[in-house]
């Protein structure tokens, strides 16, 4: 629905809105049953209340998009595409399709998504296996730094990448948060003293926002169609969900299997997962290098 040049822009906003509801979301529902309660319904009919209203909501706002906002949404890309700078997409270039929509470039961008889909995998629900054998790590702990490990994503989405990317681009940015994910994943499972350990958790953190954000926003520039960017940014979804499948598995076979390890005891899924990253840095680079080479050929052909 929205224009190429203005895709990282907007792709923020929408993971912003995600990370916003996993941070707010529980919030809502506990006041929402407190309301139920006020109106009379039993307690045994609080919960499935509140997943009816968000069902609800839900479908209003499937409805909405559908019959009324795709040519609000339009009219809005295009008045505010008038005021605001182009997104660059290189550091002296204006916004353009820098990739062909080749298997090959799609491909890469799958897989450096599903390695940050696991990143997230090991910061969340294997991390609260990790922290257990943490005889320090209380469980009031391990909920501060969850939320706060949300909040900088949120802010990370909100806030960083859209300026970051207006002045690097959105490879530059994919490597960057790459480089976030892998040091922060190696550094936080092997620095167990505070506050270094929250510090690398964070940095994780906002690396995989800034990651998962920017290799969207190339998958949506480097598709020739609208057709091809639905199409494309849809297994790009399945990719993630499909390695939030098996991850969890894996990342805990692991840590079981590394819990012996005298010095980094359950280290063994982060250093994978972090030097994985870390190996996958040059790739936006290489199809940036390849876009260019492309450009230049039809230059010169022309």
């Amino acid at each position: 629905m929205a224009p190429a040049d203005r895709a990282p822009i907007v792709l923020s906003r929408v993971t912003a809105a995600s990370q916003l509801g996993i941070v707010i979301g529980p919030a809502i529902s506990a006041v929402l049953q407190e309301v139920f309660g006020m109106l009379g319904v039993a307690t045994r009919h609080q919960v499935p209340a509140v997943f009816a209203s968000f069902g609800i909501l839900s479908l209003a706002i499937l409805l909405w998009t559908m019959f009324v906002g795709r040519s609000a949404t339009q009219r809005a890309s295009m008045e505010a595409s008038d005021g605001e700078e182009p997104i660059k997409q290189d550091k002296d270039e204006q916004p353009r399709r820098l990739l062909s929509s080749s298997a090959v470039t799609q491909l890469a961008l799958r897989i450096i998504s599903g390695t940050v889909s696991w990143a997230l995998v090991l910061s969340v629900s294997t991390y609260a296996m990790f922290t257990s054998n943490l005889t320090s790590y209380t469980q009031r702990q391990l909920s501060l730094t969850l939320s706060f490990g949300a909040a900088m994503s949120l802010i990370t989405q909100m806030f960083i990448f859209p300026r970051t990317v207006k002045r690097l681009g959105p490879h530059s940015c994919c490597g960057l948060g790459l480089l976030g994910v892998g040091f922060g994943l190696g550094g936080f499972a092997s620095c167990r003293m505070q506050p270094m350990h929250a510090a690398l958790y964070a940095l994780n953190r906002i690396g995989a926002g800034m990651a998962d954000t920017s290799t969207a926003t190339l998958v949506s520039l480097t598709s020739a169609s609208a057709e091809l960017r639905g199409r494309n940014l849809a297994f790009l979804q399945s990719s993630r969900a499909f390695t939030r499948l098996f991850t969890p598995m894996l990342g805990g076979y692991l840590l079981q299997i590394s819990l012996r390890n005298a010095v980094v005891p359950g280290a063994l899924p982060y250093l994978t997962a972090g030097t994985l990253s870390l190996m996958l840095i040059p790739v936006p680079f290489v199809l940036r290098a390849r876009s260019e080479s492309a450009k230049e050929l039809s230059t010169r052909k022309e």
